[in-house]
């Protein structure tokens, strides 16, 4: 008479009610995947294998496999949190040396005092900028240097109707100016239009480049204007710069590509600020006029783009569906400080857990594949969201229950072994 089959039991029963607890417990842990404990049964065998009668020596407990269902994706109001949806796993070094390598489900990220971003202590890895090896993500936070505007590419319309600042209408009958009157910034009658635009030096510092256009005339009885335009600039308050002219067409396009160069350089004349160090790039600021046009109505500014920016602090960090990490920045720039990697393994139940949501690769688990987010199987990344635990606590209460029955029926079962010993033991 054996006890071995309802101690066997009783054991296995208490393994599955410390998952099932195990489970339970984990049930608001992010990235958290549940476990199931896994049974065998036992016989005993001899040289012949075993007897058509063997009744078997009970139950053992042969693997506690880890569950790595997706579990539910939901939305935060932290930028940082990340969340996978599908196959995959954030890969995470304890230190930015890498003397030991995790990998995670767990999404809440923060940022460290040096920029990294970081996870229960741990490093994120991902692809540096530019590519390369793995490497930490890092953010620097001394924010983004200014840099020095090179190109200032302006498109308008210049109005067709338009009368010229170089006739005299007052007069009778009209008659040219004379002399011809500058462009002068403080008298509007002296130009058509104007436009200003801000452009930066190389510490970051904005000036104003001020544009002015004032349409020709010709000379007759009476004089009558014609296709072309001067063109001046001034740059903050320096003085105006005369820098050519346009010329249209019948149809209103111009009849040459124009650009100017607003010069910069140490021996530039026209400085940025007077008595002050002139900061513009050594090559100055390309102004390029091209797809201007001159037709009948208002006249419009149809692009203003220049290169260049102030210095900018961080304001805000976003991560892209495809794993690039965005920083953005005061003066209104973004930039990529590197790309998330996700890594798939053969047999991600081979995996090695080791606490705080993290595993480590295995000879079973097999080697890291690495990969980007969306590409292949590889699952999507989201932005502001985390994934849940997927314990389901109400299949795992019923789970309980049944387990609880297990246990009292292999206690049952010694109890009964024991009435029947104590039977044989009372026997004369």
């Amino acid at each position: 008479m054996s006890f071995q089959q309802g101690l066997s039991g009783l054991n296995a029963a208490a393994k599955q009610l410390d998952v099932i607890g195990n489970n339970v417990s984990n049930a608001s842990t992010v990235g958290f995947k549940a476990s199931r404990a896994e049974f065998s049964d036992l016989y005993a065998t001899s040289l012949y294998g075993v007897s058509d009668t063997e009744s078997g020596i009970g139950s053992q407990t042969i693997k506690v496999a880890q569950q790595f269902q997706q579990g539910n994706i939901t939305a935060t109001k932290n930028p940082l949190d990340m969340a996978i949806s599908g196959s995959g796993f954030f890969k995470l070094w304890s230190d930015p040396t890498a003397t030991s390598t995790f990998f995670t489900r767990n999404g809440q990220f923060k940022l460290d005092k040096d920029g990294f971003f970081v996870n229960n202590g741990n490093y994120l890895v991902g692809e540096p900028v530019g590519g390369g090896d793995d490497a930490p993500i890092k953010i620097d936070r001394a924010g983004l240097p200014g840099t020095a505007s090179t190109t200032l590419d302006w498109q308008f319309n210049l109005d067709a109707d338009q009368k010229s600042p170089l006739i005299d209408y007052t007069a009778s009958p009209t008659a040219l100016k004379a002399p011809a009157p500058a462009i002068t910034p403080s008298d509007s009658t002296s130009y058509n239009f104007t436009t200003s635009m801000r452009v930066y030096d190389k510490v970051g510092s904005a000036h104003t480049v001020s544009l002015y256009f004032q349409r020709q005339a010709v000379a007759g009885t009476p004089p009558a204007v014609n296709n072309t335009w001067n063109v001046s600039y001034k740059l903050n308050n320096n003085a105006v710069q005369n820098v050519g002219s346009v010329s249209f067409t019948a149809d209103g396009k111009l009849t040459a590509p124009f650009s100017f160069t607003v010069p910069g350089g140490a021996t530039a004349a026209n400085l940025p600020v007077p008595g002050q160090p002139n900061q513009l790039g050594d090559a100055g600021i390309v102004v390029n006029l091209a797809g201007t046009t001159q037709y009948s109505g208002s006249f419009t500014v149809a692009k203003a783009k220049v290169d260049g920016n102030a210095k900018g602090e961080l304001v805000g960090v976003e991560t892209a569906d495809d794993g690039n990490i965005i920083a953005k920045y005061s003066n209104g720039q973004a930039q990529s400080v590197g790309r998330v990697r996700l890594y798939t393994f053969d047999n991600a139940q081979g995996l090695q857990p080791n606490g705080e949501n993290n595993w480590a690769a295995t000879a079973a688990s097999g080697d890291a594949k690495p990969g980007f987010p969306g590409e292949g199987s590889f699952g999507k990344l989201q932005s502001s969201a985390i994934e849940e635990s997927n314990a389901d606590t109400t299949a795992e209460l019923i789970n309980m229950i049944v387990a609880q029955r297990f246990y009292q029926a292999n206690a049952q079962t010694i109890k009964t072994q024991d009435a029947i010993l104590q039977t044989l033991l009372n026997l004369r």
